[in-house]
């Protein structure tokens, strides 16, 4: 996987469910994704959405 990613894999986050854009509900809304996982990888506690 590193080899695609080309840089090394830091962590894997899991959740129950992505957020999506709620003007297109099948678009998964990346700014979000990266807000929550800028705040867990920070240190900050995981929390449901």
């Amino acid at each position: 996987m590193r080899s695609v990613a080309g840089v090394d894999v830091a962590a894997v986050l899991t959740v129950p469910a992505l957020p999506v854009d709620i003007r297109h509900q099948s678009k998964v809304d990346r700014g979000e994704v990266a807000r929550r996982a800028a705040r867990v990888l920070a240190g900050a506690r995981s929390r449901r959405p």
